[in-house]
């Protein structure tokens, strides 16, 4: 969904978080490489925030848009198609891929930048599903309320950029290492790099960059699951 005032600042979040989540996704072909884990930890945090710009730049009067409309859809779209590589390759995993988790996040974030008592039911109605399904979305609850904090962040400042921090630092407690509680020291680099995240991303969204950065197209749809499904076959191979 694209309004009018894009940046290069925008663009380049959306390349970060794509380079992240592929760092990250990497560990499949080199289960040891821990660091990428780390790398791996500004991916999510990069595209709520990439969804959160598009949603402040947004007129607040209609919620029901035809941008919204596509917006929305394509998101549904690519839920279904990208289960279907996440979980051929790694079958095992507990949650969902991470486009629903995305996609509850975006009506959060509706409910709380229009305002209505549709968005505000649309927003609480959401959350409670995401409590609900907390234990299936990656990143749970605090991954779908995510998008909405950085809206709030976008918009006040204060102290929303902290709270999205510190949030974040929550939606990555239900990684192995940190359920396990060893690896201590690992454990403490992976809450660093989760609170960072968030205000790196923030800092990125406010500055004005000289130079052109090439756009994130709905092309990027399609990277999520053309990435699993490359890393598959290579493993395959």
């Amino acid at each position: 969904m694209e309004h009018g005032g894009r940046n290069s600042a925008q663009d380049l979040i959306k390349w970060l978080a794509m380079a992240s989540m592929l760092v990250d996704h990497l560990r499949y072909l080199f289960p040891k490489a821990e660091v990428l884990f780390i790398l791996g930890r500004f991916a999510f945090p990069f595209f709520s925030l990439a969804m959160a710009i598009n949603i402040a730049r947004a007129p607040s009067d209609s919620m029901i848009t035809d941008a919204n409309s596509r917006y929305l859809i394509w998101l549904i779209v690519f839920t279904v198609i990208s289960e279907i590589p996440y979980r051929w390759l790694d079958w095992s995993s507990s949650t969902t891929n991470i486009m629903p988790t995305l996609m509850l996040g975006l009506l959060v974030a509706w409910g709380i930048h229009y305002r209505s008592k549709p968005s505000l039911f649309l927003s609480i109605g959401v959350t409670l599903l995401a409590v609900a399904l907390n234990s299936s979305l990656m990143y749970g609850v605090y991954g779908v309320l995510l998008p909405g904090i950085f809206l709030m962040a976008l918009k006040y400042k204060s102290c929303w950029p902290l709270i999205a921090a510190l949030v974040c630092v929550a939606a990555n407690n239900r990684n192995v290492w940190v359920i396990r509680g060893d690896a201590h020291g690992f454990v403490r680099v992976i809450w660093i790099a989760a609170f960072l995240a968030p205000l790196v991303g923030l800092y990125l969204a406010n500055i004005s960059l000289g130079f052109r950065v090439w756009r994130v197209g709905r092309w990027g749809y399609f990277f999520y699951p053309a990435h699993l499904l490359a890393i598959k076959l290579i493993k395959i191979l």
